[in-house]
């Protein structure tokens, strides 16, 4: 991803541990925190995320910005990471601000922004997380509660989750999660909620 004057990349050899960032506004320079950097206002650097796993054990899947944070998705749990402008190596740079356990992103592309909210699906249905942060229950952030079923009968049928993406559509206030693989796709009214508090 790109945000906060740098690029944030994940998966650099096959490491899904490890974010590498761009020196700012400069994203062909790098640091792999190893090496002597070529320039000493090189501000490139890497985060290792793998003792900050809530459940001690998790991969990225995901980077996202949101709301001046830094939003790492992993498979089962959610990392949230507070001041990420400016130079993240700094003291009083960037830091764990929050997690997040129990829920994480099924694949990349299942993920959308509506302009205040990040929604995501994981191996359950479609997940706010705003009401996720807030609520810290993996309940009260489900927003496919209505046909949970439905949504985890799909998950479970697609045999490659790659297949699987959430969008969004603002014109109509619309959210649709594509099952590409299955022909199949759930539309959501983002304007109202129903009785049940999932969406229609």
């Amino acid at each position: 991803i790109a945000a906060y004057g740098r690029m944030w990349v994940t998966g650099v050899g096959g490491d899904y541990q490890t974010i590498h960032y761009s020196d700012l506004l400069i994203a062909n320079q790098w640091y792999d925190g190893k090496a002597t950097p070529t320039t000493s206002q090189n501000t490139g650097g890497v985060i290792d995320v793998s003792q900050y796993w809530p459940n001690g054990r998790d991969r990225i899947v995901a980077i996202k910005a949101h709301n001046n944070m830094l939003v790492v998705f992993g498979r089962n749990s959610i990392l949230l990471y507070g001041n990420p402008q400016g130079d993240p190596a700094a003291i009083g740079g960037i830091f764990l601000q929050d997690t997040v356990e129990g829920i994480g992103l099924i694949t990349r592309d299942a993920i959308t922004a509506t302009g205040n909210d990040l929604l995501f699906v994981d191996d359950t249905g479609v997940r706010s997380l705003g009401r996720s942060i807030q609520e810290q229950s993996v309940a009260i952030g489900d927003l496919t509660s209505n046909v949970r079923g439905d949504v985890a009968y799909f998950i479970l049928q697609t045999q490659d989750l790659r297949t699987i993406t959430l969008n969004y559509w603002p014109q109509e206030g619309l959210t649709i999660l594509n099952f590409t693989e299955n022909k199949k796709a759930f539309v959501m009214d983002m304007k109202k909620p129903s009785q049940t508090g999932g969406l229609r």
